[in-house]
């Protein structure tokens, strides 16, 4: 989140000529706070089999983290939440879960980081009623810093 302020000069209108005067003030305008997400540095991309894709880009720039999602109540909701936050495109069907029973996902998503990298991530999702949705996500790129910033979305 960032603040942004508008300064401007403000000058009179000469009623005749319609010009500018050459005098004038300084003043500022205070606009609302900007705030960007993980998800505003990058767009959904479709990739027909993800499982292809994911071996084509290797594991050079793969970044994998674990994550104890808590206060998640079931996969059905860790997997909207994961859409939502990293802006990807759910592939092969498995953006949808059906049944809030569900114990077991996995999640394959794929866009495109800003500057062009082509992106993958591979969400494992597990579900157990003590500890809530632990998740594995190992992130796939062509840039290893396009990796590493959606691998740490979640913090």
């Amino acid at each position: 989140t960032f603040s942004n302020t508008l300064k401007y000069t403000v000058k009179e209108i000469d009623p005749s000529t319609g010009e500018p005067q050459e005098d004038g003030f300084e003043d500022e305008y205070l606009l609302e706070e900007v705030e960007l997400s993980t998800s505003d540095y990058v767009s959904a991309a479709f990739v027909v089999d993800f499982p292809r894709a994911w071996d084509d880009l290797g594991e050079k720039n793969e970044v994998v983290e674990t994550y104890e999602l808590t206060a998640v109540p079931n996969i059905k909701t860790a997997v909207s939440t994961m859409l939502d936050l990293l802006g990807m495109q759910p592939c092969d069907n498995t953006g949808t879960v059906k049944d809030t029973q569900t114990t077991t996902h996995t999640l394959y998503l794929a866009g495109t980081f800003v500057g062009g990298f082509p992106i993958l991530a591979r969400c494992r999702m597990a579900f157990a009623s003590a500890t809530g949705v632990t998740m594995e996500l190992s992130v796939r790129s062509t840039n290893e810093t396009a990796s590493t910033i959606i691998a740490n979305a979640i913090n």
